[in-house]
């Protein structure tokens, strides 16, 4: 989903986090262990901005963080733990960002196109800002997905249940069968594109990168709106005229 790229609120939490007694502070121990993990966690940012996350070390993160390998090893079994506990983070600021963000009350009147308009702007911007850790959290969603734990997979879903039900709330302007499951698809598949593009350099369609929120609210808004019937038979695959399996013979001559 769309990450508050914004470390500083993430830091912010753990710098001042809240105790249980009068004073309502952390113990000074307290503070100074929350301040170097506050600092590791920017290190990774960083370095994630400079390289890949299997050419950074731990060595590499505690250098750049001021603090010792062991001090990281006290609290993360590995990186990916490192990275796993940050995405956590990010996705907690990004839920609380999301409800303040699309509260129905700020959004009354607005209508579906300037919705998926201003939802395109932020999902380019969210990957524009930090691409570096955009790009490690996206490929180790794909390809190391059961390392994903329960809290990280329920921030994310919430995330994108408050993004659905915002578009929803112009559920009178869509003309799908299923607007309840269309908007979150719709989002997702905004999401995958701009992913794709500008973390991956995709760029085959020829559309000017300038354009591409503009693009990308198009195609939410024809999904959304198109009224096509599906056919009730489910088309034959392969070539026309064949099977599956039967494909025509070409001559290598030719």
């Amino acid at each position: 989903m769309i990450l508050d790229m914004n470390l500083n609120s993430c830091l912010d939490n753990i710098m001042f986090a809240k105790s249980n007694d009068r004073s309502g502070l952390l113990p000074p121990l307290q503070r100074r262990s929350a301040k170097k993990l506050a600092d590791i966690l920017a290190a990774t940012i960083e370095l994630l901005e400079e390289r890949s996350l299997e050419e950074i070390g731990v060595a590499d993160i505690a250098r750049r963080a001021g603090v010792s390998v062991g001090t990281i090893y006290t609290r993360f079994t590995d990186k990916e733990a490192l990275l796993s506990f940050l995405i956590v983070q990010l996705l907690s600021k990004q839920v609380e960002g999301f409800r303040a963000l699309f509260d129905p009350r700020e959004w009354t009147g607005v209508a579906l196109d300037a919705r998926v308009l201003h939802f395109a702007h932020l999902v380019v911007a969210s990957v524009q800002l930090q691409p570096g850790l955009q790009r490690a959290i996206l490929l180790r969603a794909l390809g190391a997905a059961r390392d994903r734990g329960p809290e990280e997979e329920r921030l994310q879903g919430e995330a994108l249940d408050i993004a659905a039900a915002w578009l929803l709330e112009c559920r009178a302007e869509m003309r799908v069968s299923h607007p309840e499951k269309s908007a979150p698809l719709a989002i997702s598949l905004a999401m995958s594109l701009v992913q794709s593009r500008l973390l991956f350099g995709d760029a085959g369609d020829g559309a000017d990168p300038d354009s591409l929120p503009e693009e990308i609210a198009r195609m939410m808004l024809a999904y959304l709106t198109c009224e096509a019937p599906l056919p009730e038979e489910r088309p034959q695959l392969g070539w026309p005229g064949a099977g599956f399996s039967e494909f025509p013979e070409l001559d290598a001559n030719e």
